[in-house]
Order: structure tokens, then C-alpha cells, then sequence
């Protein structure tokens, strides 16, 4: 019985041992982020989502889409329960929705968190109001959370994957 306990021990030793070391395999440590490059990559995150802002309340919907990665084939934007397409599908979309009839947009910041994960990716989550005024009159009023990996390729930093989740104030 006591060879049968310390095969045992030694065998969930041996796991142990080699979960712990593929743990490490996982851990990327060759990025270290120093206190300037983290505020750099915190700032640069700000200065785009200032922008995506901006260009939702000029209607500029070159501009909103310049934000995305959205011809890389990891990008993805999941808005509620809808998987949106990407690429060239997705600027048709994002063009048409702009030219059919939107009176005006106002996109505001309410509350946003950047976590610098490398020295080339970060992720934002935060909450945002958008309203929408159609020229027909009619107003739509959203609440969003948030939530996307911004990724630096060739030099741009944007959003790779992101995710919306809304309600219309008033329902």
C-alpha cells in the first residue's frame, strides 16, 4: 500500500510539474511593457476612440471604418447577438447605413479602460451613448458596453475584435 501512495505522489508530482512549465509556455514575457510604453499605448487607444467618435458625429463613414482592422481575417465585431461580416461587406454596410437618411449621430465616451497587454496590443472595455436622429424624425437613443482588442499592425493601431452590447434608453 505504501509503494502504491508514493507511485501516486510521484505521478501527481510529475502533472504538476509539467502543467506549471506548459503554463509558462503560454506566458509571453519577451513584450514587457515599461510605465511610459504602457501610458504611449493608453494614450494612442484614447486618440482612437476620440476619433471614432468624431467621425460618428460628422457621419463620416470613411473615417469610422478606418478604425477597424476590418480586412485582417481576425477581425470580428459581434454587436448584441449579431455577428457582423467584415471586409468589404461590412464598408458597404457601415456606407449605406450612413447615407440612408441619418439627420445627425452623437457618439460620447462615458467611461473608458485600457489594458496595455504588449507592446502592440491593448484592450479597451467602457460604455458609450449614442444617439441617432433620423430625417424622418425619429430618434433612437442607445446605451453600449464595450469591449475590444486593439492591435497594432504595419504601424496602425486598431480595433481587431470587438464586441457591443446595447439597450435603447426608454424600452
Amino acid at each position: 500500500m505504501k509503494n502504491y501512495n508514493c507511485l501516486t505522489f510521484l505521478i501527481i508530482s510529475l502533472l504538476i510539474t509539467l502543467s506549471c512549465n506548459r503554463a509558462t509556455d503560454l506566458h509571453e514575457t519577451q513584450d514587457l511593457i515599461t510605465k511610459s510604453d504602457s501610458l504611449l499605448i493608453v494614450n494612442k487607444v484614447l486618440e482612437i476612440t476620440d476619433d471614432f467618435a468624431d467621425a460618428n458625429n460628422r457621419l463620416d463613414a470613411n473615417k469610422i471604418m478606418d478604425y477597424w482592422h476590418y480586412n485582417d481575417s481576425n477581425f470580428i465585431v459581434i454587436e448584441n447577438t449579431t455577428i457582423h461580416p467584415s471586409g468589404e461587406t461590412l464598408f458597404n454596410g457601415v456606407q449605406e447605413f450612413y447615407n440612408a437618411g441619418i439627420d445627425s449621430t452623437f457618439l460620447s465616451w462615458k467611461m473608458r479602460k485600457i489594458i496595455p497587454l504588449s507592446l502592440k496590443s491593448a484592450h479597451l472595455y467602457g460604455e458609450y451613448d449614442f444617439y441617432l436622429k433620423l430625417k424622418t424624425g425619429e430618434i433612437m437613443d442607445y446605451h453600449l458596453l464595450y469591449s475590444a482588442l486593439f492591435k497594432e499592425i504595419n504601424g496602425n493601431w486598431k480595433a481587431l475584435r470587438v464586441h457591443e452590447s446595447y439597450k435603447i434608453e426608454g424600452e
